[in-house]
């Protein structure tokens, strides 16, 4: 399905985000641009919660609170994504306060790449199937 331009805001944010995921992963093949090392791999994560992942989830569930009581499912999958949200700042406050950053970084890479797949490939899929076009316009107004 064609996602709808409600959502490209947060798609287009969730581009980068995926590819960091991808490159702070144990083992992970060097990614052009960005840190090979495990401390440089937390700074850079560290630097796009700060600067991109707070206001990106605080859009999200600003979103996600005028998307309630649609349907069970997708109030199900609200309610695991801010979840996951929580997890991911908890694991991002974890390599903060300089715990065990190998450790950390792999988990949070795979958090980080199940939770954007949750949303992109069901959230989104869902709400645009479920909204009106009117509510998904007041959706592209407030996420410009």
């Amino acid at each position: 399905m064609k996602r709808h331009p409600a959502f490209t805001p947060l798609s287009r944010d969730h581009h980068r985000t995926l590819l960091l995921a991808q490159s702070i992963k144990k083992g992970a093949p060097q990614f052009r641009g960005m840190a090979t090392t495990d401390e440089g791999k937390r700074d850079e994560i560290i630097h796009h919660y700060e600067e991109h992942l707070k206001d990106h989830f605080r859009r999200e569930e600003k979103v996600f609170a005028d998307c309630r009581n649609i349907s069970p499912q997708t109030d199900e999958l609200i309610t695991e994504i801010i979840e996951e949200h929580r997890k991911i700042e908890e694991l991002v406050h974890d390599l903060i306060e300089g715990k065990e950053i190998t450790g950390t970084l792999n988990a949070l890479g795979f958090l980080l790449e199940k939770h954007i797949r949750k949303e992109e490939r069901q959230l989104f899929e869902l709400l645009q199937e479920k909204l009106s076009e009117e509510k998904l316009n007041r959706i592209a107004a407030a996420l410009l």
